[in-house]
């Protein structure tokens, strides 16, 4: 069936428990992949809403992160 839709057998680069994975498979799956991560990257510049509710909590949550973890390597590095 797959070869009626590429014009070819596929070419497989892996067998993962029954489940092949071809090159044709992983290069549609990396335009997918970069065709949603711009539509994404485009929505959170240019929709305030969208990015008040996702980003700002991400944002925040990550701010918190970095502030803990400076704290963690001024603290190792106190003992050291």
């Amino acid at each position: 069936m797959v070869s009626t839709w590429i014009g070819h057998p596929p070419t497989s680069v892996v067998d993962v428990v029954g489940v092949e994975i071809s090159h044709e498979l992983l290069r549609v799956s990396g335009a997918i992949a970069a065709f949603s991560g711009l539509y994404y990257a485009i929505a959170v510049l240019t929709d305030t809403a969208y990015r008040a509710e996702f980003v700002g909590e991400l944002t925040e949550e990550l701010r918190a992160s970095f502030a803990d973890r400076a704290d963690y390597l001024r603290a190792l590095s106190g003992r050291l």
